[in-house]
């Protein structure tokens, strides 16, 4: 009986001193559970988004987004300024004017509607498919064809390998690859954009435009325009960086002047939305204030990571 006796004293001891400590771990695990898990860090729809509704989180705006430079002819549909189908060619294709003018026979006509074969043309020179003024407006040609590729310096399209126009870059003269049936051919870092040929003595007078495919420059997307007095950007004066094509791809060219819901052309931080021609305004993802006059920041494929566009709460087609 005694040592029962002692063995519930001690008990009691330790019950005593214990107590507190469960105490307090009970406590510091009531506190926790009571602090709120943090919100969603991917939320992508500023302040409007909730966590409470996740799916707010994946609204993608899939519009198509209308770049500037190129022709009003669809992305896949042959631009007017490189002829039309009842040309004897296509610019695009290197094999287009597979002949030499030496090997004679039955194949596109060279320059002028001549024959590969023609005096028109020395014997053994290579042919390409090259866009020229005609009576009725530009037509594509067979024409007399160099080596030149993306950069290389040129006097006219004979020195250009096929598939290359020679066309003004800046004062000077590259030969650069034609984009007439697809805009969305270009290589990685290049897109599609209207450029003048550079003239030579076989060459109309007055100037032809056509679409090749240009240099782009990786560009901060809402740098401020026009650049303030006392900033260095990145742009050239009086050209604002711009989404130039459908993957997002971007470059410095003077803007235009409509803001959210004008038509187009559109101001610096804004694209043209291709269904409707309206401007819409460009934001950033990442910012917690409120940056659309109407709707919420939706993310787009047309646009860098980290970008969207103020449209409605339901993207809609234009």
């Amino acid at each position: 009986m005694v040592r029962d006796a002692s063995f519930l004293q001690r008990l009691r001891r330790f019950s005593r001193v214990r107590r507190p400590v469960v105490a307090w771990m009970f406590v510091c695990a009531c506190a926790s559970a009571e602090v709120p898990e943090p919100a969603d860090g991917g939320c992508t729809l500023g302040p409007q988004c909730e966590t409470s509704d996740p799916d707010k989180n994946k609204q993608q705006y899939d519009a198509s987004v209308s770049l500037p430079g190129v022709s009003d002819a669809s992305a896949t549909e042959r631009d007017p300024l490189c002829g039309d189908d009842t040309d004897s060619c296509d610019p695009d294709d290197p094999a287009a004017c597979p002949r030499s003018a030496e090997s004679g026979g039955d194949g596109p006509a060279a320059e002028g509607g001549a024959d590969p074969g023609s005096p028109g043309l020395d014997v053994g020179v290579a042919l390409s498919c090259q866009v020229q003024a005609g009576p009725d407006g530009q037509r594509a040609v067979c024409a007399s064809a160099g080596t030149g590729t993306s950069g290389s310096p040129c006097v006219s399209g004979a020195d250009c390998a096929p598939g290359f126009a020679c066309v003004e870059a800046a004062g000077t003269a590259q030969c650069r690859r034609y984009c007439c049936n697809d805009r969305e051919s270009c290589d990685t870092g290049t897109y599609c954009a209207k450029r003048t040929l550079r003239l030579d003595a076989n060459a109309a007078l007055a100037p032809v435009t056509v679409p090749v495919c240009v240099t782009a420059v990786a560009c901060p997307l809402l740098e401020p325009y026009p650049c303030p007095e006392d900033t260095t950007c990145f742009c050239p004066d009086k050209t604002a960086c711009t989404v130039v094509r459908a993957d997002g791809t971007t470059d410095c060219l003077p803007p235009g002047t409509g803001v959210e819901g004008d038509k187009c052309p559109c101001a610096a931080g804004h694209v043209c939305s291709q269904g409707t021609n309206t401007c819409l305004k460009i934001c950033k993802l990442t910012v917690a204030e409120p940056q659309c006059t109407e709707g919420l920041c939706q993310r787009s494929k047309s646009l860098p990571d980290g970008y969207g566009l103020c449209v409605g709460d339901t993207a809609d087609a234009g």
